[in-house]
């Protein structure tokens, strides 16, 4: 977080590496969300995630200066830098590979792709298979999209995507697939894969630490069943593969046995 001074300026910032996203909101004043990313055409670009639109320009948003492994930079634009006014400032890395058991491994890159405009979009590869993605479109206007893992990523069917520039619920329809080094875009839809536009991406890793125990990875569990919906508890982790079987237990006595 930090106080606006109305003047060009740099704020240091502890993340360890160059940025490859920022976000900043305003937190004492009623004005929109401002977006760098990495891939925008240069530094005075910006985007807005409450909104629609295209990248726009700007040379008093980010003082025409791209962020450093250290600081980023703000011009006196009243969105980032209006005097007295508190900010907080959202920074994600891009491709550091400093995490994993090996400390040798990336978890979140920012990157762009082009839409093609075909029931078979692009594949995007990561390295690394994703749990979380925001995509947007700046070429053109499209909705901001988020798709995750725990709201449901389905090869093959309907995904759930959440529009941050919109008050609707979830929309179900078919738009992605995940692989194991990265994802795929289905369909020519617009808020992903219109022909010849290009797309920003942010995309964090799917959890991959090595279990110690065996109950990590997996749990034996009973229940009894009912025509009504059951929630399953007591799990401990989200599961990624559930198997079922009806156990009819039978008793017998001591005459039975001996036959």
């Amino acid at each position: 977080t930090y106080t606006g001074n109305g003047s060009n300026r740099t704020i240091a910032h502890s993340l360890g590496s160059v940025p490859g996203m920022i976000i900043i909101k305003s937190r004492t004043q009623s004005e929109g969300w401002k977006v760098w990313h990495r891939n925008l055409n240069d530094s005075q670009r910006f985007l807005n995630l409450h909104e629609s639109g295209g990248q726009e320009s700007s040379s008093t948003i980010w003082n025409s200066t791209a962020p450093t492994s250290t600081h980023f930079s703000l011009g006196n634009n009243y969105s980032t830098n209006n005097n007295g006014q508190t900010y907080v400032a959202y920074i994600f890395a891009h491709d550091e590979p400093v995490f994993g058991t090996g400390g040798n491994e990336s978890i979140i890159k920012c990157g762009s792709y082009e839409g093609n405009g075909s029931t078979t979009g692009p594949t995007i590869n990561l390295g690394f298979e994703p749990q979380w993605i925001l995509v947007k479109g700046w070429s053109a206007s499209t909705n901001w999209s988020i798709a995750d893992n725990m709201r449901g990523i389905t090869s093959g069917g309907d995904d759930l995507a959440l529009k941050p520039n919109a008050t609707g619920a979830d929309q179900s329809y078919n738009f992605m697939s995940l692989e194991s080094t990265g994802f795929s875009i289905k369909g020519a839809f617009g808020d992903f894969n219109n022909s010849g536009q290009t797309y920003i991406y942010m995309a964090i890793r799917r959890p991959n630490k090595p279990p110690e125990v065996g109950t990590d990875v997996f749990k034996a569990n009973t229940r009894t069943g009912t025509s009504a919906v059951k929630e399953i508890t007591g799990v401990g982790f989200p599961p990624d593969l559930a198997m079922f079987r009806d156990c009819l237990l039978y008793t017998s006595d001591a005459a039975d046995e001996e036959d």
